[in-house]
């Protein structure tokens, strides 16, 4: 009933109210005309108990209404994450198109899309990588080479995220091409191939680069969170990592994320039914 956010006498929300407002989103559409997700509702929720908790702290609400407002508890989210996860055949020929380009782009390309899946990185910290948050070490004494970005990410923690040699060899090689004067790690690309290297890409450009090269590869569409999803689905479920491994790996902050990528009971589940005529 408040015209805004700004009008809202926020010390006056109570129970009734959130329990209200939880209830009134799981009947609203989007402007696309679709229900609100779970995750969508759980974080209006989480962000008014979050409001609440501010005014309680500058002594505008008391402990028992606080109390009694985090009692609205979030939806239980049983659904399947979203996207899908990509498998080894189609990362082969998804590669293997940027390779085939020899431009400064498939060059680039190549070594974004290694990072995505063997590195784990959001589509966001890939736009914001520069030049110093690519570290390469040396062993003096066997000439072997390991490398690492590290960079602010997500609730300004700072992340490290080791990579393998065959993506090392693609930033090596994006790397001749870019020189190591400070800038961005991945920089635009003119039509003339010429490289601005004081220009960081955007995040929907690293979109349209996942989605043109798996259109180029004859894949299904994919999204640049559908490569780091694949990372953890085969941490999981082909190599069997611990999940505390995987869950650091990743960047979770809560395990139950990570959970979310096993899919050991859908294989046995599938050979059970397999069996049943045999």
């Amino acid at each position: 009933g408040y015209e805004s956010i700004d009008t809202m006498p926020w010390e006056n929300l109570r129970y009734e109210h959130l329990s209200k407002i939880k209830s009134k989103l799981r009947t609203l559409k989007n402007q696309r005309g679709l229900k609100y997700s779970e995750r969508t509702i759980n974080m209006a929720v989480y962000a008014v108990r979050g409001v609440a908790k501010v005014a309680f702290n500058i002594k505008l609400l008391d402990i028992d209404d606080l109390q009694r407002l985090n009692q609205v508890k979030p939806l239980k989210i049983e659904r399947l994450p979203a996207g899908r996860a990509v498998d080894m055949d189609e990362l082969d020929l998804l590669f293997a198109i940027c390779q085939d380009d020899e431009k400064p782009a498939g060059i680039r390309d190549l070594a974004i899309l290694n990072c995505l899946y063997i590195a784990g990185l959001r589509r966001s910290e890939i736009a914001k990588l520069t030049i110093d948050s690519f570290i390469i070490h040396k062993n003096k004494r066997t000439g072997e080479r390991h490398a690492e970005f590290r960079f602010i990410g997500k609730g300004a923690k700072e992340a490290v995220c080791p990579i393998d040699d065959t993506a090392l060899g693609a930033m090596d090689s994006w790397l001749v091409f870019l020189g190591f004067e400070p800038g961005p790690l991945f920089c635009s690309i003119t039509k003339g191939r010429t490289i601005n290297l004081q220009r960081h890409m955007s995040e929907q450009s690293i979109y349209n680069i996942v989605r043109s090269r798996s259109n180029q590869a004859g894949i299904p569409p994919l999204s640049p969170h559908d490569m780091r999803r694949s990372l953890a689905t085969d941490l999981l479920n082909k190599q069997k990592e611990p999940i505390k491994r995987v869950q650091q790996i990743m960047r979770h902050s809560d395990i139950r994320t990570t959970a979310i990528y096993i899919r050991d009971d859908e294989e046995e589940n599938r050979k059970a039914i397999s069996s049943l005529r045999n």
